[in-house]
């Protein structure tokens, strides 16, 4: 309560604030126009920074991937990157959050009445920043996910290519109501060969006798998945990056998501059997370990005040 009342006083946010058309505004008031492409046909793209102990982490390896995926768009980024940077840290500073949730969103914004040649639109940048957000909640993290492999495959990068971090989302909503219908927590996809792909907003890692091993085909390339295979080259942990099959998947030893919103996640049931023991495996839990005890050091930290 203190803190809340503290932020009040300086004029802080708490609970989030947004930019949009070039002004700042508390999350609660931002909104765009309806006829926005983004809104109305899903035309958007985004990516999604967290702050821990006052700092972004991996800032420029998520400015690489949203320029990348505006680029695949072909929006006309409305300001530049240095610009971007300072939208960001504004954001945090207004909120006064030491751990937080960053986006930074690209739409095709708005064009002529009645056309529909996007090369008319004005492109629109926008972000915001609110509290921290995980993929799952605290209780969740220690005793594992259950998961469900949907039947519906996830959309095919011949048609949008996966390194485009976009809002189409529709195939990963219909996929969880797939999970919880069946009694799951959430959900994971297979793309169109059959073999497992990612699951709504995170990547999936399995543990198989010593080798870990990773899908590496109509995937997001995730910056946390990138992070995991940073630590285990720095540990000698094996990894692989290849097609996974359902039954590769329900008899591998340990099982875990991995998502900027949350870290490392252990996975302990799929499709209602056990995983392993269970139980988060020692492995998991270790690399969980690893992960954040070097994101408090420093690792890939860009202070967001020195910015």
């Amino acid at each position: 309560m203190k803190e809340i009342e503290m932020n009040r006083r300086l004029n802080l946010h708490p609970e989030g604030i947004a930019f949009i058309d070039g002004s700042y505004v508390p999350i609660a008031e931002a909104s765009i126009p309806l006829m926005d492409w983004g809104f109305t046909r899903g035309d958007a793209c985004q990516d999604t920074v967290s702050v821990r102990n006052g700092a972004f982490f991996r800032l420029q390896d998520h400015l690489d991937r949203f320029e990348q995926s505006c680029a695949h768009l072909r929006y006309t980024m409305p300001v530049e990157r240095k610009g971007i940077e300072t939208v960001l840290k504004s954001c945090v500073e207004m909120t006064g959050l030491a751990n937080a949730t960053v986006q930074m969103i690209m739409t095709r914004g708005l064009g002529p009445s009645g056309s529909r040649d996007p090369r008319l639109c004005k492109n629109r940048f926008m972000a915001f920043c609110v509290p921290f957000v995980v993929v799952a909640n605290e209780e969740q993290r220690k005793r594992g996910l259950s998961v469900w492999i949907s039947s519906r495959w996830r959309l095919p990068p011949d048609s949008v290519p996966s390194q485009i971090k976009n809002y189409n989302w529709i195939d990963f909503v219909l996929s969880l109501y797939d999970a919880y219908d069946a009694g799951c927590e959430t959900s994971l996809m297979k793309n169109h060969l059959g073999t497992i792909s990612e699951g709504p907003g995170f990547n999936v890692f399995a543990l198989t006798g010593k080798v870990l091993s990773t899908p590496g085909y109509n995937v997001l390339e995730g910056i946390t998945r990138r992070s995991v295979i940073e630590i285990c080259r720095e540990i000698g942990q094996p990894v692989d990056v290849k097609s996974i099959s359902e039954s590769d998947l329900i008899s591998a030893d340990e099982l875990f998501a991995c998502s900027t919103a949350g870290g490392i996640m252990p996975i302990t049931s799929v499709n209602g059997k056990p995983i392993g023991s269970g139980k988060p495996g020692a492995l998991t839990t270790r690399l969980g370990e690893i992960y954040w005890t070097k994101r408090d050091q420093g690792w890939h930290a860009t202070p967001v005040d020195e910015l």
